[in-house]
């Protein structure tokens, strides 16, 4: 375990990277190893890329903690799994810059779960709804011990969980989506592990003890179009009229989270009522 970690710091040194909801207000995206440990990744890599790899290993390999074998299957294996963490150390040793590797990684996925295209997205409607989805009628079911992030989304209304579903393919193109009906109990949608993971960092789950929240990414910016994207999936999933006064009301058992909800309806120029607490146990 502390040479997992170990590989995985370095690897994280070389190449610099961190993570950005701290500072997404001018540079809106986003990089998937932001998000993910290396060594529970795989990809395949391209053939300019085995290419360089082949040449590189005719070089003195006897520091590298990477057999021979594993190596020749790393370059001449068509369509071979490749552990991230080994192949940043490999790039490491062999000089191989950060830009050229990016550059030549094809698929990612984690052990046991259906791999999505590498690559880089960004912080627009489209995953603003589909982070307001989530914290509303969705969640992600997390067993850390067999590396499953499941992210979810439930609900009874057709039309939502197609926006939903299309908003996912504008973020991962053909990633893999499993649905099922549920007779009553609203139907399901779920997302393979290898996005998951990348939604249990970017909700902060662990960070907010898996309690849902406002994410960071969303609260830092300024531009009300992806704010307003966020608040119409939180308001589809959790809203609605109050015809009687005019009204629309979103309701929450998370107080904490009803406040940040507010604080961005505020954001966007709304001037919200008070919450008002209820203490009947059948409603929020």
């Amino acid at each position: 375990e502390h040479d997992c970690h170990a590989r995985w710091a370095k690897s994280i040194d070389f190449y610099s990277f961190e993570l950005q909801s701290n500072h997404l207000k001018e540079d809106l995206s986003m990089q998937i190893l932001n998000f993910i440990n290396p060594d529970s990744y795989y990809v395949t890599i391209t053939e300019p890329l085995k290419q360089t790899l082949r040449i590189k290993r005719k070089e003195n390999v006897s520091k590298l903690n990477v057999s021979n074998p594993t190596l020749k299957r790393i370059t001449n294996k068509t369509g071979y799994w490749c552990n991230l963490g080994t192949l940043f150390e490999l790039s490491h040793h062999f000089n191989i810059t950060q830009k050229y590797l990016l550059a030549n990684l094809m698929f990612i996925k984690t052990k046991n779960s259906f791999p999505i295209l590498f690559q880089n997205f960004e912080l627009d409607a489209s995953l603003a709804r589909v982070l307001g989805h989530i914290i509303g009628d969705g969640g992600i079911h997390v067993n850390k011990l067999g590396s499953k992030y499941r992210a979810f989304y439930v609900n009874n209304n057709s039309k939502l969980l197609d926006s939903f579903r299309a908003d996912i393919d504008m973020i991962f193109p053909k990633a893999k989506i499993y649905f099922r009906e549920r007779d009553g109990r609203g139907d399901e949608i779920w997302l393979p592990s290898t996005i998951g993971r990348i939604f249990y960092e970017i909700l902060e789950y662990e960070k907010n003890n898996n309690f849902k929240k406002v994410p960071q990414i969303i609260k830092s910016v300024d531009n009300p179009k992806l704010i307003c994207s966020f608040l119409q999936a939180l308001y589809d999933d959790e809203g609605y009229l109050y015809p009687t006064k005019k009204m629309v009301v979103i309701a929450q058992v998370n107080e904490n989270l009803l406040a940040e909800i507010r604080d961005l309806v505020i954001k966007v120029g709304i001037k919200p009522n008070k919450i008002r607490i209820h203490t009947s146990r059948t409603r929020s």
